[in-house]
């Protein structure tokens, strides 16, 4: 759609008087007016202020209930006055976060209005008209804390049920990737400010934005409100700094290098490292309580090594391959109150870097790819109070985003189970993404005899486009079962693609409507109801035309309605326990990948050649122009096609909470939740075209019926997407937080949970065995039985500041397996052996795993876990502050990441608690059930002891 069609419609809005920002960047204020005696006071004149800007936010008068109601107020500190005849003035001051509805009841005195009584507190620590399952990380979090890679996302493992995802993306393999209640990271959606920060072609974060221009963030896991949607697992609402009344400002670095850092194990000496960050932040008015303005930009140049181990399988190959790494990080940020009741925010952000990547573990130095992204994006909003009880709220938003992945050699990908060399098979990569965004919020609050009703109706429109280029096998792919001599030249599989590797663009409208009723029913009970609707008009491809879906065979998924009904309910009347709970149904992100990659392997783009064994890895088509290879693989019968299943449904999880919070001071509480969510309708690939006599196993009755034998002899694998997958994720979550007070603050949390899945990849894995799917059903990936996290800081004397976060988890299992199928998709497992095995140990799957073996001359294992294969670590970050003026100080500091430096090893083949993917998980690897690498590596989570060293100037 055209950019002047885009700033019609945005005209037309605003001029309509229609304003910005639902509760995704924002929190609520509620209360009731109490005399001494506890009795409701009406017509009681509520003042809002906000401290920083001096900015009058609202003006209220309390109903007959005595209640008054404030939302889409900016997190910070607020000033709270409230004046009637015949009392004394009450002011409140109090800190509100986002994501939160804080209660704030004011208990008038008798006395005249030029009395006043001042009270200072914090918001409370149970969310009393809240249902819904989340945490909040903080400013002085975001400040504090020590930080492995300084990204802000990392700080959500902090909240009870987040975990750290595997990477899926090559594209962004140093950002930060989350899972909340049993999801993969495609299913987590971001918003900054408001508007949606998710990636439409894979799924996860599109930007990046420094953490220096972070104020703070919501994190929702279960059960959130309808006004948010697209999102199975994590949303995640994130707050931009802006500017104040007072002038300030920062100028900030970091530095380290491979004096700081410990050896890692599997290096006989430190491998070279540098690291240098820094940059500076700004803000301030432009017109005192009425325009402010905040600038961040953060630079980082790096010198890393990848470590290539083969275990002594082969020794040639190992050593250490230079990483370079560059990013720049800018945001801008600018806030006008254009009069008492209207007020415009526009924001900026940029995004440039470049690295040479996927190069260490069993990757030789030729099999790396050089990334090069570019990304900005642009929000403009605008709120308009209509009157006291009426809020109308409208945003545009706009993203774009740029990549190139190159390979390093133009030579074939050949991959051995303990060696992979040449150019990347996935390269060449070339991504283009740009997003238009239109949000309207309308919020109303509604006094009755029944209670007070606080009302949000909203519609949220996206138009997406991508564009992609990708050569998947275009120099082929040569694959050897076991650990073959580099002398042999005969692999046992070989993989080609040809043709237009240029996708068709992907072009999708995607909506919702939803509407909420937060019915505060009386002071003890607040029903949170609401109702979503959402749509996606290219979620599978309606208007694809080909041999298996015939124009107009499809139908879009237009019943996507999801409920959502909880409860927040104070047993005993004094705010200090609520018992809460409830239900809904949430759908999941739609992402371009399935549509796009049906599009380009119809048959007609893109074709492979699946080879099996011997190929000459020197020589695949002997005596064959480029020309002809090209009508080879079109012509022959091993070809591969992907199809969307024609009644493709939309995935969505039922999601189930009750749980308890408690304060037993205003400054530590508890919380307990047990969540259950049912995913349905995920993603599934199975290959159709699959005789069930070739070997497959017992078939399944109904798949069999369906799919018969061989479904087109004319093809090789037919991969059909469909939504037959379904997962379950149970867990108890729990967490003690303990607010700044005598010097300390700290918050710890602990989860239990177990997820199950019938496959790794929310776009659609592909099963091993199609015609026994309950065979592929097993823990997820995602499996972390046990995840424990502390975090705190405390001051202490002398300007000495130090905090830490610790971290305890399970190890996470993964898949074993012997190879690929014959249709060079699906993985083959040993005899007997499920999905998602490894790292469980139980003696069945070591038994069959070594019969597997043994038939190969291998010797047998005792496990399938490397030793520690439980994840601990702990960082620490002592501070040193020196006060020059009252408005100037300087803080030097130092930090370190597992000081301790326990060996948190990788696990074979799967991801552990930093969300990293694993060294190896094929049985018939030599050196199977050995660990090759660490976790974490020096910018993520766990890996050898690391230090950094930092000076912070601000004023």
């Amino acid at each position: 759609m055209h950019v002047c069609r885009w700033l019609i419609c945005l005209a037309v809005l605003l001029g309509c008087g229609v304003g910005v920002w639902g509760q995704l960047s924002t929190a609520s204020l509620r209360g009731t007016a109490l005399d001494p005696n506890g009795a409701v006071v009406p017509g009681v004149t509520v003042t809002i202020e906000n401290a920083g800007t001096g900015v009058v936010e609202r003006t209220l008068t309390t109903d007959d209930t005595g209640g008054y109601a404030a939302d889409a107020l900016s997190p910070g500190a607020y000033t709270i006055s409230a004046k009637k005849d015949g009392f004394a003035t009450q002011i409140h001051k109090i800190d509100i976060q986002v994501g939160r509805v804080v209660v704030v009841d004011i208990r008038l005195t008798l006395g005249s209005l030029e009395q006043s009584v001042t009270v200072s507190s914090a918001a409370p620590l149970v969310d009393r008209e809240n249902s819904g399952i989340g945490g909040v990380v903080d400013p002085k979090s975001v400040s504090d804390l020590p930080l492995n890679g300084r990204q802000f996302g990392d700080l959500a493992a902090l909240v009870p049920g987040v975990l750290t995802a595997p990477n899926f993306d090559p594209i962004k393999t140093r950002i930060f990737n989350l899972s909340a209640g049993g999801s993969d990271g495609r299913s987590s959606n971001f918003t900054i400010d408001g508007a949606e920060n998710s990636d439409i072609v894979n799924g996860g974060l599109l930007q990046n934005f420094t953490i220096e221009g972070v104020q703070e963030f919501y994190v929702a896991t279960a059960r959130f409100g309808a006004d948010q949607g697209r999102a199975l697992g994590a949303a995640v609402s994130v707050v931009t700094k802006s500017g104040t009344n007072d002038l300030h400002g920062s100028y900030f670095v970091f530095y380290r290098n491979q004096d700081l850092n410990a050896r890692d194990p599997f290096q006989t000496r430190k491998a070279d490292f540098h690291r240098a960050q820094q940059g500076f932040t700004l803000g301030g008015p432009v017109l005192k309580n009425r325009t402010f303005f905040f600038a961040a930009y953060e630079n980082t140049g790096e010198k890393n090594l990848g470590i290539v181990n083969t275990n002594g399988a082969y020794p040639e190959f190992e050593g250490s391959v230079g990483l370079p790494f560059t990013s720049r990080l800018a945001t801008t940020r600018l806030d006008h109150q254009l009069n008492s009741k209207q007020k415009l925010m526009f924001r900026f952000n940029y995004e440039n870097n470049f690295s040479l990547q996927g190069i260490g573990g069993i990757r030789a130095a030729d099999n790396g790819i050089r990334s090069t992204n570019q990304a900005y994006s642009a929000v403009l909003s605008h709120t308009h109070v209509l009157s006291p009880r009426v809020l109308n709220t409208i945003m545009y938003h706009y993203a774009h985003f740029n990549n190139h992945l190159l390979p390093l050699s133009a030579t074939p990908e050949v991959d051995r189970p303990s060696l992979i060399t040449g150019g990347a098979f996935n390269t060449t990569q070339k991504t283009f993404i740009e997003r238009h965004q239109l949000r309207d919020d309308l919020a109303l609050n509604i006094p009755s005899s029944l209670g007070t009703h606080n009302i949000k109706l909203g519609v949220d429109y996206n138009h997406a486009l991508a564009k992609s280029f990708l050569e998947f096998a275009a120099r082929g792919q040569f694959i050897f079962f076991s650990d073959a001599p580099l002398t042999q030249t005969d692999a046992d599989f070989a993989f080609f693609g040809v043709g237009n590797f240029q996708f068709p663009d992907y072009k999708d409208n995607i909506l919702g409507l939803y509407g909420q009723d937060d019915w505060k029913v009386n002071q003890r009970l607040t029903l949170n109801l609401g109702l979503r609707w959402d749509l996606s008009t290219n979620e599978n491809n309606p208007g694809f035309r080909s041999n298996i879906a015939p124009g107009g065979s499809r139908s879009k998924d237009l019943n996507n309605f999801g409920p959502r009904i909880g409860f927040a309910w104070d047993p005993v009347g004094h705010g200090k326990t609520i018992i809460r709970g409830g239900y809904g149904i949430f759908y999941a992100l739609p992402v371009a990948t399935d549509p796009a990659v049906e599009s380009a392997f119809d048959g007609r783009r893109i074709g492979f050649a699946f080879l099996p064994g011997p190929i000459n890895i020197n020589d695949p088509f002997p005596g064959l122009t480029q020309e002809q290879i090209r009508a080879l693989v079109f012509s022959q019968p091993q070809f591969l096609l992907i199809s969307l299943a024609n009644h493709l449904r939309t995935p969505y999880a039922q999601q189930t909470s009750i749980g308890v919070q408690h304060a037993f001071t205003d400054t530590l509480g508890v919380t307990v939740d047990y969540v259950h969510n049912l995913g349905l309708k995920e993603r599934l690939g199975i290959d159709v075209n699959i005789d069930p006599a070739g070997g497959i196993g017992s078939p399944d009755t109904p798949l069999a019926q369906e799919f018969g034998a061989v479904t087109a002899a004319s093809y090789g694998p037919v991969i059909r997407v469909t939504d037959a997958g379904r997962s379950s994720y149970n867990a108890l979550e729990m967490s003690v937080n303990k607010r700044l007070s005598h010097r300390l603050t700290f918050l710890g949390s602990y989860t239990w949970s177990h997820a199950v899945d019938l496959g790794d990849d929310s776009i659609g894995s592909t099963v091993a065995n199609p015609f026994d799917l309950r065979s592929e059903r097993g823990d997820s990936n995602r499996d972390q039985r046990h995840k424990f996290v502390f975090s705190g800081s405390v001051s202490m004397p002398h300007g000495f500041d130090l905090s830490t976060i610790t971290s305890f988890a399970s190890a996470r299992p993964y898949d074993l397996v012997t190879g690929f199928s014959a249709d060079g998709f699906a993985p083959n497992r040993p005899d007997g052996v499920t999905r998602n095995r490894g790292a469980r140990d139980d003696a069945a799957t070591i038994a069959a795993i070594n019969v597997a073996r043994a038939s190969q001359g291998l010797s047998p294992i005792t496990t399938t876990s490397p030793r520690s294969f439980f994840f601990y670590s702990t960082d620490l970050r002592l501070t040193k502050q020196f006060k020059i003026k009252e408005r100037f100080r300087i803080s030097a500091l130092a930090e370190a990441f597992n000081i301790f430096n326990h060996v948190n090893y990788l696990s074979n083949g799967g991801p552990t608690f930093s969300g990293q993917s694993g060294a190896q998980n094929n049985v018939f690897a030599a050196d199977f059930g050995k660990p090759r690498r660490t976790a974490g590596g020096v910018l993520g989570s766990g890996g050898p002891r690391a230090a950094q060293l930092g000076l912070r100037i601000e004023f």
